[in-house]
């Protein structure tokens, strides 16, 4: 039997993936660990163990023990631990590029000296200031750097923060051992590194922070006061979603949202659950029915059973699915950091081959095999190589605003080259999300003179009605000159009725609606509404007094782009799914129109997860576009996720990438730009590399002074950002 229990954890101080390495192998090797899971993306881990054999805080200690910061997991903490994150970096930032900036003034004045001669004096004044200035930046702003360093060399793992370290280091206190030989300092070259790559682990911060947002989106999202019925006394009082627990009594009145899962023992009404499972049109609700936490109430009073602590809930379930995508999505390890992985070793090999060849077989110095040893770090500093994947990558996210397209994490541009599936929610994503009509079929002895007053009444009558329906009714009318309308009444799951002119009743339903007032319905209207339904559209019938004039069509329209969308991708060789709660009949209509690969309707969020798995298992390459609560898990689940800029903010905040303009060509658009920005880093690393494997032998020969070195990086780094800013 197994005896193993689950914890998770969330681990601050994670930079890339040999820090996911490092504390990995590290718990691996406790006894009593059954698996570990570790997301370097968002610091969460999830740990099967064995209670018997180790504990919680036993892991916490030794992850701790390794300079990483470990607790246990709570999903208010998040936000507060990437808010400390981004602010601390931040305060790094500043004091780094403060004491640069000042520090830039005075080696200006050294290097203008070393071309056109300068003053003793003058010469050492400038160097002191340098010192001074530099020393808070690589000790300080650069401590992490050094620290990652030391851990890495411990764990047998080389990292970019390796390179930055040594280098750095070397830069700094070969400066001061020049100071005292009146030689030339590099406290610059120490200084702009640990400046540079701090800017652009800053920026990484603030991007992985947006996943801590979905959470606290979803805590605001049940966060509503109740109002709860104390059974003892029959008093109500309003309290806090957080104090409800199981077997409380709620009453939940119109317009309110469910704040937890429970069972309907009094009253009836209807419920929009669209955000929790795409289906777009409201759902009745009766006594002995399941209500699930995060809908909407949308017209009667309700009295309720809570069925389980907010823990439990179907949001809950929704979070939890997030937090295991999260958890089990392939960490990307970045081009720059594979590179690093044997160019960091070559590096140290080439400096200390160099101090050999000069000092035991060339019989020089000490001081000059030093020297050129020197030049080698300092020309492969990795200014060049920390710039060549966020210079990039800044200059696509630039580009892709122009066309309405906010890119949220930018190291998902690097994964677009890889996509082979396109996957498409259905509602709000290929098509509008709301209804409109799309047609009025008139009884064959009604004209359509008649169809303008329909529009007319019948808006008259569904007016202040907050029902999809409804509201599609209204819009239609928009141009029509209302009525007044008197004893409106609406009926949950049936329709509503009233008077028009004071005097001609008008219903507006259901076909049960209808035959619950003994209004006949003709064969015709029935046939077309058999016709319309298995297009998969909605019909409603419009009758005035006795007599069924019409059958009202509602339609959830395909976005405009949508078609000419799908044909390019097709023509891309791009397989396209679409994944929808929506039902058969609808998703089959919209299949029919798009052509699409594959289709499958009638899913909850789960669903919708097991079968990426099941592409991603065989192969495929994900980009899940869609919106909305329920597609949450599946854009996190997806390699790429990408949500429309829909108004709730569920789908943007868990998303990779939000379609700002709400148009499914921005898909196009970033297909393209991945793959031309993955070229760009290519090139860059290429420059990078190529500047390399031609310095580093002339330093090593004796060729280049560390002067020349520090300028050929600057060279280096320059042509980088000339790269990444061409279109």
């Amino acid at each position: 039997m197994d005896n193993s229990i689950e914890i998770t954890l969330k681990i601050d101080g994670i930079q890339c993936a040999s820090c996911v390495s490092a504390i990995t192998k590290a718990v691996n090797k406790m006894d009593g660990i059954s698996s570990f899971t570790l997301s370097a993306e968002t610091g969460i881990a999830k740990a099967r163990i064995y209670p018997e054999k180790l504990t919680t805080d036993t892991i916490i200690s030794v992850i701790n023990s390794l300079g990483y910061a470990a607790k246990k997991f709570f999903y208010e903490d998040i936000e507060e631990s990437f808010k400390k994150e981004k602010k601390r970096l931040l305060f790094r930032l500043g004091t780094a590029g403060f004491f640069s900036m000042q520090l830039m003034v005075a080696s200006l004045a050294l290097y203008s000296g070393y071309f056109k001669g300068i003053d003793e004096t003058s010469k050492l004044f400038f160097q002191i200031i340098s010192f001074f200035l530099s020393t808070p930046v690589v000790f300080y702003c650069g401590f992490d750097f050094h620290l990652k360093a030391v851990r890495g060399i411990i764990n047998r793992t080389i990292t970019m923060d390796t390179l930055i370290s040594i280098g750095t280091l070397t830069a700094y206190f070969y400066s001061i051992y020049q100071i005292s030989i009146k030689g030339e300092v590099y406290f610059d070259t120490a200084a702009m590194i640990i400046t540079f790559i701090l800017a652009g682990r800053t920026i990484e911060a603030y991007v992985r922070s947006n996943i801590s947002s979905i959470f606290k989106k979803f805590r605001e999202f049940l966060d509503v006061e109740t109002t709860i019925i104390d059974e003892k006394d029959g008093s109500a009082k309003k309290v806090p979603a957080s104090k409800i627990r199981k077997g409380n009594l709620l009453v939940i009145y119109p317009f309110e949202r469910i704040p937890a899962d429970a069972v309907i023992e009094e009253g009836e009404t209807e419920v929009n659950e669209s955000l929790l499972t795409g289906e777009s049109l409201p759902v009745k609700r009766q006594k002995g029915d399941k209500v699930f936490a995060g809908a909407s109430n949308l017209w009667g009073k309700i009295k309720c059973r809570v069925l389980n602590d907010a823990e439990a809930s179907y949001v809950n379930s929704i979070m939890e699915l997030i937090k295991e995508s999260l958890l089990q999505k392939a960490n990307i390890q970045r081009t720059a950091d594979k590179a690093v992985a044997f160019f960091v070793p070559l590096v140290v090999l080439c400096a200390l081959g160099t101090l050999v060849f000069h000092y035991l077989i060339r019989d020089e110095l000490l001081s000059a095999a030093v020297m050129s040893s020197i030049s080698v770090l300092i020309v492969a500093c990795p200014c060049a190589l920390g710039l060549a994947t966020p210079l990039a990558i800044s200059g696509a996210i630039s580009r892709s605003s122009k066309f309405g397209v906010l890119i949220k994490k930018p190291e998902v541009l690097e994964a677009f080259k890889d996509i082979d599936t396109i996957v498409f929610d259905k509602t709000g994503t290929l098509t509008s999300g709301k209804l409109d009509i799309s047609d009025i079929v008139l009884e064959p002895a009604f004209s359509n003179e008649d169809k303008k007053a329909i529009r007319r009444n019948a808006a008259s009558i569904e007016k202040n009605i907050q029902h999809p329906i409804a509201i599609a009714i209204v819009k239609a009318a928009k141009d029509e000159q209302l009525v007044p309308a008197s004893d409106i009444n609406y009926y949950p799951g049936l329709g509503a009725e009233g008077s028009v002119d004071g005097k001609t009743k008008i219903r507006i339903g259901n076909e049960k609606f209808l035959n619950k007032h003994s209004i006949e319905i003709s064969e015709y209207l029935k046939n077309k509404k058999e016709d319309f339904v298995e297009e998969g559209k909605v019909c409603i019938f419009y009758a005035e007094g006795n007599v069924a004039k019409a059958l009202m069509v509602f339609e959830d329209l395909l976005r405009d782009e949508a078609v000419n969308m799908v044909e390019k991708l097709k023509k891309g060789r791009f397989r396209t799914l679409m994944l929808t709660g929506d039902n058969k009949a609808s998703a089959e209509a919209v299949n029919k129109k798009l052509k699409l690969d594959s289709y499958k309707a009638e899913l909850l969020p789960e669903d919708k997860i097991n079968i990426i798995k099941n592409e991603k298992g065989k192969g495929h390459k994900i980009i899940y576009v869609g919106d909305g609560i329920n597609d949450t898990p599946a854009l996190v689940e997806a390699d790429i996720g990408i949500a429309m800029n829909e108004p709730s903010q569920f789908a943007p905040l868990s998303a990779d990438v939000v379609l700002l303009n709400d148009k499914l060509d921005g898909i196009l658009t970033l297909l393209e730009l991945g793959k031309r920005t993955f070229t760009k880093i290519k090139i860059n690393l290429f420059w990078a590399f190529f500047y390399n494997i031609i310095a580093i032998p002339f330093a090593a020969m004796g060729y280049f002074p560390p002067v020349l070195s520090a300028g050929l990086m600057s060279l280096s780094s320059v042509s980088v950002c000339l790269n990444s800013i061409r279109n």
